[in-house]
């Protein structure tokens, strides 16, 4: 995700909440994309690998790498020091919605 105004490049990797850990892990296999992509046309964006789950039961805020969770019930749940693009977004989804 391009996030202009922040100047940030938002690279995400999805997984079912079971594979929290493997998400993580694959997180390192984004370096060659991002020297050879990302940096080559946005040589001035920060870049940051962060990870969206879905499923599972889990009703806590998620915490480090993991930006959200979207659970069975429905709900989404959102790190507090997720990428400003995604706190943004979801504000804009539940102003409407409400």
């Amino acid at each position: 995700m391009l996030d202009n105004e922040e100047k940030k490049i938002i690279n995400i990797e999805g997984e079912m909440y079971q594979n929290d850990q493997k998400g993580i892990e694959q997180l390192d296999g984004f370096e060659h994309f991002e020297k050879s992509y990302i940096l080559k046309y946005y040589p001035k964006y920060n870049i940051i690998r962060t990870i969206i789950l879905y499923g599972g039961e889990e009703n806590r805020l998620p915490i480090g790498k993991i930006s959200f969770i979207l659970n069975i019930k429905g709900e989404i749940l959102l790190n507090i020091e997720a990428p400003k693009l995604f706190i943004e977004a979801f504000k804009n989804i539940f102003d409407y919605w409400s």
